[in-house]
């Protein structure tokens, strides 16, 4: 308690030493220009969905109803794969479990350089 008393006897000497701090006489003009400055700049609203993106989104939606249209009405585009029969590919059997591993992993390697960019962009 004593040390309390000793540390409130020392502020209050030095307090008293070097009085007390006056404003300037346009601080509370200086202050309302700050807050004015503050209200009139204007935010710059950026739209979730870019240009791009809306442009991407009507073509793949278009060509999915172009494409379901080309469906019922059963029109047919005949073409000729000759050239696959020169091809062989080996088969391979894999489990269902390995199947989804290797879905899941690259699923996973997928999205990596995407949250690297967003991690740059958050801390930068």
């Amino acid at each position: 308690m004593e040390k309390h008393k000793a540390e409130e006897e020392f502020f209050k000497k030095i307090i008293k030493e070097t009085g007390r701090e006056k404003a300037s006489p346009d601080f509370y003009k200086n202050v309302m220009r700050a807050i004015e400055a503050k209200q009139t700049s204007k935010l710059v609203y950026k739209p979730l969905i870019s240009q791009n993106v809306w442009i991407a989104l009507v073509l793949a939606i278009s060509l999915s109803v172009f494409g379901l249209f080309l469906m019922t009405t059963g029109f047919s585009m005949n073409w000729n794969f000759s050239f696959m029969n020169y091809i062989s590919v080996p088969k391979i059997n894999l489990s269902s479990t390995m199947i989804y591993a290797i879905g899941f992993i690259s699923l996973f390697f997928l999205q990596i350089p995407f949250l690297q960019n967003f991690m740059r962009d958050q801390y930068k």
